[in-house]
């Protein structure tokens, strides 16, 4: 069976932000987590039966494990990804943080136990995130990363630069008055590259819209509904369900494509 990643882009993408964003927010906070919270488990099964149930006898497609420190913040994350053939890739990040409970590297573990490449962070006068480096395993600056904020703290621009310092793509966010995500766009860079598709030379166009993405939120500050333009003008729209613990933090989600139950991601958390 053929797997469908497209479920992944609007969370990952939103995720990240919320990880990586703004000011001076706990992660559990950027995540909108509530209360004491130790431990995330978040497991998304490949398959549903005609129900909406899970099947059984499905693989994870992806099950992650959240570590937070009693300052809310993350301490580790690893990922679990099993591919079309199967076979899992684990990731393991590892978060280390100045006296002032700053992130300052983030290190990059494969399978097989290995580094592969590390993160060092960037900050201003008011402890925003400006910038982050990306080393390679062997040490060599490979990429760099700058954000821009509105005077709300909220990131509202990233670029990505290569080692020459040309753009490779670039974001774009916009909020709404509680300070939600609601629209995220992406955008080829000026690093113009030539590919291949169906046997035919492709040349990326600079500056190209690549995705465009609307999101709505519930009164819990989750995500309800996400709208994706790929370029067509026409939306693929997804909408989302939630089942909540006695923390009001949601422990079933359940996204739906075309009015039909189309993936469930199960989440279980531990407190302090």
């Amino acid at each position: 069976m053929k797997r469908n990643y497209t479920y992944c882009i609007l969370f990952s993408i939103l995720i990240t932000h919320f990880v990586f964003a703004q000011n001076r927010k706990s992660d559990l906070e950027r995540m909108n987590l509530k209360g004491k919270v130790k431990l995330v488990r978040e497991v998304t099964p490949v398959s549903l039966d005609k129900k909406g149930n899970i099947n059984n006898d499905s693989i994870p497609l992806s099950d992650t494990y959240y570590r937070f420190d009693n300052n809310g913040n993350l301490i580790d994350k690893k990922e679990k990804i099993t591919g079309d053939d199967r076979i899992t890739h684990t990731t393991v990040t590892i978060f280390k943080y100045d006296t002032t409970l700053d992130v300052i590297v983030e290190y990059s573990i494969d399978t097989y136990g290995q580094l592969y490449d590390s993160i060092a962070f960037i900050f201003n006068e008011k402890n925003q995130i400006t910038g982050s480096i990306y080393y390679s395993k062997n040490g060599n600056h490979y990429n760099k990363d700058l954000y821009k904020y509105d005077k709300n703290g909220n990131k509202i621009e990233w670029k990505e630069y290569d080692s020459t310092g040309k753009v490779e793509q670039y974001e774009t966010y916009g909020y709404d008055l509680a300070g939600n995500e609601i629209e995220f766009k992406s955008f080829l860079g000026t690093k113009m590259e030539t590919g291949y598709a169906n046997g035919k030379a492709v040349t990326h166009i600079s500056n190209k819209l690549l995705t465009h993405i609307v999101y709505k939120y519930n009164k819990n500050g989750d995500v309800i509904e996400g709208s994706s333009y790929m370029g067509d003008g026409n939306p693929t729209i997804f909408k989302y369900e939630y089942k909540y613990d006695k923390q009001s933090n949601w422990n079933r989600r359940t996204m739906y494509s075309n009015g039909k139950a189309y993936q469930v991601t199960i989440r279980e958390i531990t407190y302090y």
